[in-house]
């Protein structure tokens, strides 16, 4: 019997990871714009720089820019605060488990980027093109 061939997904390792970011990113804060409460300027602050950063994130991954490294840090710093944040006080105050569940896992997806966006930056790589 002859051995299957592993199927390999199209693009490379950081394009993949920049396809992940990307669909992580809009599935978790594209339903949210639509239950802020009206005025909660922090709130939509909030959401709008998470989405800059993380579609901005994609972008740089996927067309592999110059711009590369600053915008994964501030994607990786600023997703671990803001879900380390929300993660205290969803566990901190009084809420409901499924809430708590819900917000652990979304968490849990962030910072698992989070720490793949950095493991890209710490790997061996050659220059980014200009771009």
């Amino acid at each position: 019997m002859v051995p299957m061939k592993r199927k390999r997904l199209p693009g490379t390792p950081d394009q993949r990871l920049g396809a992940l970011i990307g669909v992580w990113t809009l599935a978790v804060w594209l339903p949210r714009i639509w239950i802020i409460p009206v005025g909660d300027v922090w709130e939509m602050a909030r959401i709008v720089v998470s989405m800059a950063l993380g579609l901005g994130s994609a972008w740089v991954l996927l067309r592999a820019t110059r711009y590369l490294t600053p915008v994964l840090l501030g994607f990786a710093l600023w997703s671990v605060v803001v879900w380390g944040r929300t993660l205290w006080n969803y566990w901190t105050l009084n809420n409901p488990t499924d809430l708590r569940l819900v917000h652990t896992i979304l968490a849990g997806g962030f910072f698992y980027l989070a720490w793949r966006a950095i493991r890209s930056l710490t790997r061996n790589r050659r220059p980014a093109t200009p771009g």
